[in-house]
């Protein structure tokens, strides 16, 4: 029988250390104890999910439907049409004013003949106030004509008009069939023979010199319209005016400065007869 050999003092030694009672305590030989480490095992990779194909993902690219990019396209689209409008477009004016003017070469001395169109439906309340302020205008008298044409009024007031025609021969009145302001426009400027055409509305006033200063502008050959401020009063003569109104008045001046005008207001415009043009084909007979 073969007996085990002896492992000797040292490995005795070894055994007997309390150092080592302890899982994972390697000694030093300075004597103090160490821990082990470890390293931990890499975790292998997560395999991504299939993903089914109608997900809006797939892999790792993103797939847009044609309809989210319309909707896109027109959100931004309008986005950028609104901003154009509100802040593109009135910065735009501002600097083409300022950087390249076109003055007007007025002529206070110009007086041609002038046809004021008053387009009224149901005015009797105002109508008669509007007349006495037309013929009060700082105008020659001779070479102002006022022209009512009542949009088949059913009020008093062809009435007014008629009586105030018989005071004043340069009143005239000129009956329509219903059919709308442009059209009593229409047909009164084929009524009427003045180198000048000039349009207001029967609930408006002029200052008293407005009419002159309307038609200075037009002795410009360059000028085929203009147009005058509108103002905002209550009946107590107070300011009616907000704040998007004076943006609009300053926007119109910015405009004018640069020669162009988009837009006018119906209550005080003037324009020379031959750049008057017919827009509606159908007119009261």
């Amino acid at each position: 029988m073969r007996s085990r050999a002896s492992t000797g003092p040292s490995r005795a030694r070894r055994q007997g250390d309390p150092r080592r009672a302890r899982r994972g305590v390697r000694p030093r030989r300075d004597g103090s104890a160490r821990a082990d480490v470890r390293r931990a095992r890499s975790r292998p990779r997560r395999r991504h999910r299939p993903v089914p194909p109608c997900h809006p993902r797939v892999g790792r690219y993103r797939v847009v439907s044609p309809l989210v990019s319309v909707l896109k396209t027109l959100f931004w689209g309008s986005l950028g049409a609104l901003a154009w409008t509100h802040l593109g477009y009135p910065a735009t004016a501002a600097a083409v004013a300022r950087l390249r003017p076109r003055p007007v070469r007025k002529d206070d001395s110009y007086l041609p003949d002038v046809d004021v169109i008053v387009a009224a439906h149901n005015e009797e309340a105002v109508i008669e106030r509007r007349l006495d302020n037309l013929l009060g205008l700082d105008y020659p008298p001779e070479k102002l004509r006022i022209l009512v044409a009542s949009d088949a009024s059913d009020d008093r007031t062809d009435e007014i008009v008629e009586a105030a025609s018989a005071r004043e021969p340069r009143v005239r009145l000129l009956a329509c069939p219903r059919g709308g302001k442009v059209v009593a426009q229409n047909a009164g400027v084929r009524d009427t023979d003045g180198a000048v055409v000039a349009f207001t509305d029967a609930n408006a006033a002029w200052a008293a010199d407005a009419l002159r200063r309307l038609v200075s502008n037009l002795a410009d050959p360059d000028v085929g319209y203009v147009c005058g401020q509108l103002r905002l009063e209550a009946a107590d003569g107070s300011n009616q005016e907000g704040l998007y109104w004076r943006y609009e008045v300053w926007l119109r001046e910015q405009e004018s400065v640069s020669g162009s005008v988009t837009g006018g207001y119906g209550s005080i415009y003037a324009l020379p007869r031959g750049d008057y043009v017919d827009t509606i084909s159908r007119s009261p007979t």
